[in-house]
């Protein structure tokens, strides 16, 4: 819609904001609207952002820069430490910090997965089937999350790395088993017998 109405670039992206703010004030205020309307309009800002990084090719040159670990890093690393957002529950934490620590922290991790393709194609390969599965993982951690990490701590405290480090394997791990068993399933029904390739899993 603002695509379609503004085409001045600076008027487009103050429109964004405004919006953005607009969503943010709904959700506190307590007017969470149907289909997560007022989150939609939240996270606006990051999707204008991500068109604008692609479209002037600022990802390209986050890749081609060796410092940007050295000063992303601690600004991901302050958001984390100083930040919060759950949109689940409308809490928006500081808007400038969470945004600005968002970008670093998805700038970074794009330049982690470029190093990961070119220095371990094994481990990219790994990580790009588990990328294929992010629904179902989404599934688990909606409707067995809660559950997974009342197990885990029993063992762990949730205060620290290893509750949430065996919570989250716990759940790909589940994820990728449910995967194997609908793909052997789905290819048991067209005439194939295990093994199977595994490019018929993607």
């Amino acid at each position: 819609m603002v695509d379609a109405f503004v085409q001045e670039k600076v008027y487009k992206f103050l429109l964004v904001i405004m919006l953005s703010f607009i969503g943010i004030k709904l959700g506190q205020a307590g007017y969470w609207l149907p289909w997560s309307l007022d989150v939609a309009l939240y996270v606006l800002i990051f999707y204008q952002l991500g068109i604008y990084f692609r479209k002037y090719k600022l990802l390209t040159m986050v890749k081609r820069c060796p410092m940007c670990y050295f000063l992303l890093s601690p600004i991901w690393a302050y958001m984390i430490y100083r930040g919060s957002m759950e949109i689940a529950v409308r809490n928006y934490g500081n808007y400038g910090l969470v945004v600005i620590g968002s970008v670093s922290g998805t700038l970074l991790l794009y330049k982690y997965a470029d190093y990961i393709v070119k220095a371990f194609p094994i481990t990219s390969t790994v990580l790009a089937f588990i990328g294929r599965i992010t629904v179902i993982v989404l599934i688990i951690h909606t409707l067995a999350g809660g559950l997974i990490g009342n197990l885990v701590s029993n063992k762990f405290d949730s205060n620290y790395m290893p509750y949430m480090v065996l919570s989250i394997t716990t759940q790909i791990m589940l994820s990728v088993i449910i995967k194997f068993l609908s793909d052997f399933v789905r290819l048991r029904i067209k005439g194939f017998r295990w093994p199977y390739d595994m490019r018929g899993m993607v």
